[in-house]
Formats: structure tokens, sequence, C-alpha cells
């Protein structure tokens, strides 16, 4: 995670040229390319300087990169720095939705995202453009469920992993970022507000946590109930 000087974590709510890096594993390395300034591998273990970090109203124990922040300092021209979560932190997900003792790194809330290839192409219908799925950013998509069904979904599993629906997703401005160009417009934020708008927050995709451990894989099967 990026966090400014007073340690708060930044997005690209502010810097929307954050879509602009890409990111992978290389081994037990993280891997973040730029166009402008090649790439850069960052281990995901190790000790380091400990700093304290507030992602919303949450403060966590974090390890400092710092030669790392030094990559993201020069690419976003401005005062950044990058921190990962040490395995001895605790954040923890709202447990009046996900239940007792579901935990979180640095992600808005949960620790999964889920999206439906149906209601991105009903809502590319209703806009009348296209929209890449990285601009809502899930580690879950789906398909072969109806456009918008994921609203309905309650338990189901993922491979042989249990996983449970907790929250709708409410969406903000980071939609409304090109992530091939960094550009930002209305779109699809204005056309979801249209159709998707809840007690003044627009809907798109379910918050999910997961009530046991196992692996996810690319084209595993959804089993329903």
């Amino acid at each position: 995670m990026l966090v400014d000087d007073a340690g708060v974590f930044v997005t690209q709510r502010e810097e929307p040229a954050m879509a602009l890096f890409h990111c992978g594993f290389d081994g037990d390395d993280v891997m973040v390319s730029h166009d402008a300034m090649g790439a850069i591998h960052i281990p995901l273990h190790g000790d380091g300087e400990r700093v304290e970090v507030r992602v919303w109203k949450d403060k966590v124990s974090a390890i400092l990169c710092p030669e790392a922040s030094a990559y993201f300092r020069r690419a976003l021209d401005r005062s950044v720095r990058l921190v990962r979560l040490p395995e001895d932190a605790t954040r923890v997900a709202n447990p009046a939705r996900a239940g007792a003792g579901h935990l979180v790194s640095f992600a808005d809330g949960y620790p999964l995202l889920l999206t439906s290839k149906a209601s991105l192409a009903d809502l590319e219908a209703r806009a009348g453009r296209e929209f890449s799925m990285r601009r809502f950013r899930p580690n879950l998509v789906v398909s072969g469920l109806p456009a918008w069904a994921e609203d309905e979904l309650t338990s189901f599993t993922v491979g042989d992993v249990a996983m449970r629906a907790v929250k709708p997703c409410e969406r903000c401005a980071i939609t409304t970022v090109d992530p091939l160009t960094g550009g930002r417009d209305e779109e699809p934020l204005r056309t979801l507000a249209s159709f998707r708008k809840h007690d003044g927050k627009v809907r798109f995709g379910v918050n999910v946590v997961h009530d046991e451990p196992g692996e996810l894989e690319v084209g595993q099967h959804i089993e329903l109930g």
C-alpha cells in the first residue's frame, strides 16, 4: 500500500495515475512495472522499520519498503511511501457483516470482491460503450449468472472454499479512472447511478469472506446453496 507522509493510505481517488502501475508475482516477490519507470521487484517477506499507517479509520502496523518507496515517489512525483503488512499485524473486517474473526489486509473493508461478467455486459449496453473490468478491481470474476444475480448471493462454494457474500459493494470515483490511460470521466458511475443507486450509494459487485482456507484457480465452478 502507498501512504503519504502522515501514514494515510493513498489511492486512485486522489492519484488516478496509480492505474498505470502493473502488478504481478515473481516467485516470492511482487513485481511492479510502469511504462516510464521499468520494473521493480519487492520482497513479500523480511523485517524492516515499523510504521503506523491508516486505512479509513483503522490504524495498522506496517513494514516500510524504502527502496520501493523511492520508485513510487519518482513515478508519481509526490512524497509517498510503500508499506507492506507484517505477518503479526491484525486488521479485522466488520464483524457486524462478516462475523467474528475475519481478517482483511489493506483492502477497503473485506478480503474478496466478486463481480459478474453479465452485469458488466448489461452496464455496457446501457452506457453504449465498453469498460474494462479492471475499473472495478475485483479478485473474483464470475460468468454464468444472470446480470445482477450476485445481489442475491448468500453462501456458495468456489472449488472447495466455502464463501459468503456479506455486503453490496458501494462504488466511488475510482471506477471513472481508465486503467489504460489514467484519465478520468463520468462513466461508468453516471450510468450506474441511473439504475443501481440504493440509499444514495451506487452498487456494483459484492463483498465476500471465506469461511475456511483453500486455493482458488481460474476456471473453477461455483456451487450455490
